[in-house]
């Protein structure tokens, strides 16, 4: 009896034994791949560091509020140059300030002369996404309009879009084309009264943040 005893006792063990071998993790194969290491999400956001904006387009707006004098619509060709730093919020959105200089040559003449440029010097501060950036912010504003030459304070404003050139390159600067509508609204000083310029205008460029 008592070596029937011993034997179920060991039976047991050996089934035990046998079922924690089983639960065991194998080890993995030495002939299986190897994970590929997780490769870290880039922390660079769209713009980072050194910034730069060329673009020109088309633009025009009325002159208004000044006694005697109609409001005429002045239009001709854009343009808008910029340069600035940017920080990294995220991988998808940076913020930054830029200096900028844009205006609207009158290729017909109603502000005076022949191509004279509505000129506008300030910055701007923006937050540019994935595919989308708005900006504002405003300066010093200056035109000639019927022999008269006005300056002032302005208050500026663009949103638009943007698409990358090479949309897999994970180099320092990143080229993009840039498309914006940009309004404006001046007020130039003209004696007791103010000479208000609105303008709208789009623009194509190129980008490189």
């Amino acid at each position: 009896m008592a070596e029937l005893v011993r034997s179920g006792w060991l039976a047991a063990a050996l089934v035990l034994l046998a079922a924690a071998l089983a639960l065991r993790p194998s080890a993995a194969r030495a002939d299986q791949p190897k994970a590929a290491p997780e490769v870290p999400q880039e922390s660079r956001g769209p713009a980072e560091d050194l910034v730069l904006e060329g673009s020109a387009g088309y633009g025009g707006g009325p002159f208004t509020s000044i006694t005697g004098i109609k409001p005429r619509v002045a239009h001709g060709a854009a343009f808008h140059v910029a340069a600035g730093w940017a920080w990294s919020i995220r991988s998808n959105q940076s913020l930054g300030a830029t200096l900028f200089a844009d205006g609207v040559l009158d290729g017909e003449s109603i502000t005076g002369g022949t191509r004279n440029m509505g000129a506008r010097y300030g910055a701007f501060a923006f937050v540019m996404g994935e595919r989308a950036h708005v900006r504002l912010g405003g300066g010093f504003a200056t035109t000639r309009y019927q022999g008269g030459d006005y300056s002032g304070p302005s208050v500026a404003f663009a949103a638009g879009w943007h698409v990358a050139l090479l949309p897999s390159a994970r180099s320092w600067k990143r080229p993009y084309v840039t498309f914006d509508i940009a309004p404006s609204w001046d007020f130039l000083g003209a004696g007791n009264e103010t000479l208000h310029r609105w303008t709208v205008a789009a623009l194509i460029g190129i980008g490189v943040y």
